[in-house]
């Protein structure tokens, strides 16, 4: 393979993807964090509690937000990287 010339960032970003995660860590983890606007949601349906559901509306859209922003934290870096390995994979 060709040498890439990976940035540091690049680096550190293909250390951290090629660790791989246990899937029932990250089951928990997701469990855990949708839990309590579940239960929220639950119990605003059963005693139709209107606040109860807002709760549980406004943890799913942090949750969302929260999401949204850690997946596409690392996506310059991504494209310069895949960037690097297309040319690289082109130029053979």
């Amino acid at each position: 393979m060709n040498n890439l010339d990976l940035s540091e960032k690049e680096l550190e970003l293909v250390k951290q993807y090629s660790v791989a995660q246990p899937l029932s860590r990250v089951i928990i983890f997701y469990f855990c964090v949708l839990t309590a606007p579940l239960a929220f949601a639950l119990y605003g349906a059963y005693y139709r509690d209107s606040v109860a559901i807002l709760v549980a509306f406004v943890g799913l859209l942090v949750f969302m937000i929260w999401y949204i922003a850690s997946s596409t934290k690392n996506e310059k870096t991504m494209n310069s990287l895949f960037n690097k390995i297309l040319k690289s994979q082109l130029s053979k």
